[in-house]
């Protein structure tokens, strides 16, 4: 999975210090099978309910919305 390419480039050996942000359902089953946590990016609300019924479990439909969610987190 590329999640593990770029995990190793950057020198990060744990997926526990990993988030995944993405918008289609390829990336909740890639985050899903790699054991990342995984932010959804919903720009319209048929893809929230595309990526809902993927069993998504954190959809933004903003940017905003997913810097306020990763800020606090990262600090």
């Amino acid at each position: 999975y590329m999640i593990f390419k770029n995990m190793q480039a950057l020198g990060v050996s744990s997926t526990d210090k990993v988030i995944k942000v993405g918008d289609t359902v390829s990336d909740i089953k890639e985050c899903q099978k790699a054991n990342v946590k995984c932010l959804s990016a919903a720009w319209s609300i048929s893809q929230s309910e595309t990526l809902e019924s993927h069993n998504a479990k954190n959809v933004f439909y903003s940017i905003s919305s997913i810097f306020g969610f990763l800020l606090p987190r990262i600090r």
